[in-house]
């Protein structure tokens, strides 16, 4: 009176089609994140008339008089005036925080008008340095920061300043300027 139809792989391939289309966006969607073992080519990222470079280095300007980005061991100077007359440098990496997740460290930092904030990215996956704002300061979503290279900003208005990373959206953190 009833028959019993059996479900296999034979008769029905097509019931597999959902599952596979499923596997394949996660795999996807884990790719773009980037990981390890990923290339990313640094490039050049604008004009170079805003900064100096040392001998056999390769820094590039950005669009910004006062910000630029600098390879793993390279150097450069900002040709841009300092407002305060002294000068200083202060340390902020990107970093590796628990569940997977990124940061930057120390979050929230205080400083002097005329001090110039170094970014370091200490992952092994790119990331980005970019105001809130967008327009104060932007390390470019298209040259990414690579793993152990830099981004500098000489920052010469007080006020604060939030930013974050426009790969990763939870990375954020905020420069005040006295």
């Amino acid at each position: 009176m009833y028959k019993i139809i059996s479900c296999t792989w034979k008769r029905r391939p097509w019931r597999f089609v959902p599952l596979c289309l499923l596997a394949l966006s996660l795999a996807l969607l884990f790719a773009s994140c980037g990981g390890a073992g990923t290339a990313y080519s640094s490039g050049s990222i604008g004009n170079t008339a805003a900064a100096t470079t040392t001998p056999d280095t390769a820094a590039q300007a950005n669009s910004s008089d006062n910000s630029y980005r600098v390879g793993s061991g390279q150097q450069a100077t900002s040709s841009a005036s300092n407002t305060t007359g002294a000068t200083s440098t202060v340390a902020v990496k990107m970093i590796n925080q628990s569940a997977g997740s990124f940061g930057f460290s120390p979050t929230t930092l205080t400083i002097a008008r005329g001090t110039t904030v170094v970014w370091t990215n200490a992952t092994d996956v790119p990331h980005t340095v970019t105001s809130d704002d967008g327009k104060t300061f932007d390390s470019g979503i298209n040259t990414p920061i690579n793993a152990g290279a830099t981004f500098k900003f000489t920052f010469t208005k007080t006020g604060k300043f939030s930013y974050h990373c426009q790969i990763h959206p939870t990375m954020v953190g905020s420069i005040i300027v006295k």
